[in-house]
This record gives C-alpha cells, structure tokens and sequence, in this order.
C-alpha cells in the first residue's frame, strides 16, 4: 500500500472515520473539523503515516473547546519552503537571543561568547529587531 503522502484524498475518509471511532470510544458527541483544519492535515506529508494521523486527531479531539476541530488544534508544524539565507538568519537570532539570556542580558559577554565584533553584534540587534 502506498505512504499517506500519496494518497492525500484518502485523508478526508480516514479523519472521519478515525474520529467517529475515537468520539464513539470515549462517548463523545461527534466533532468535525473545519475546513482550514483539513487544509493543515493535507499539507502534511504525513512521515509516520496512518498511525500518526491517529494520534493527531486524537489530541485534537481531547483539546478541542467545541464541536468543530480549527488548525490550532491539530499538533503538526507544517514548514514552509524556506531558502537558505533565510533558516541562517533564523538560526542567527535565536542563537543571538538564547546567549544575551545565558549571559543576563550582559551584551559585551553575549557578543564575546558568540565570537563576533562589537559591530557585527549591534548591526545584528538591529537588523533581527532584538531589544534587551
């Protein structure tokens, strides 16, 4: 049988029959998920499957407030395609971030810590918007 990625219509069959047997199997009334989050589930590829689709209506189902299931409810993180300048600038602001906390917001120590110039380190505060 091929992977859930290539079957992606077969999703909209498998949620709802995985959430009729889970409401019915904790005597729930039936929930339906909106159709944003349907969008999320179909833009995963889905590594683990069937059985981590499960999972995922599962907790969905025992977070969600209402009746309906939105895309805040479903734990899948759904990245985007990213260029490469931009997952190295992401990861240069967190990094700058995670020392100016390690270092109590001291930035003389933060810089020296990531090895960068007094310059290139303030050009980055500005440039990632990092005020502390």
């Amino acid at each position: 049988m091929p992977p859930l990625r290539e079957r992606k219509s077969d999703i909209y069959l498998l949620v709802n029959k995985i959430t009729q047997r889970i409401c019915a199997e904790y005597h729930l009334q039936i929930k339906q998920f909106s159709g944003a989050a349907f969008n999320k589930l179909l833009n995963y590829d889905w590594p683990g499957n069937i059985r981590e689709l499960e999972n995922v209506i599962e907790r969905a189902i025992a977070i969600a407030d209402y009746d309906m299931i939105y895309p805040e409810y479903i734990d899948i993180v759904v990245e985007e395609e990213r260029t490469l300048k931009a997952i190295l600038a992401d990861t240069e602001k967190r990094a700058i971030e995670a020392a100016l906390v390690q270092m109590d917001g001291d930035k003389i120590k933060a810089m020296e810590l990531l090895g960068i110039s007094k310059a290139g380190f303030y050009e980055k505060l500005k440039r990632y918007a990092i005020e502390y």
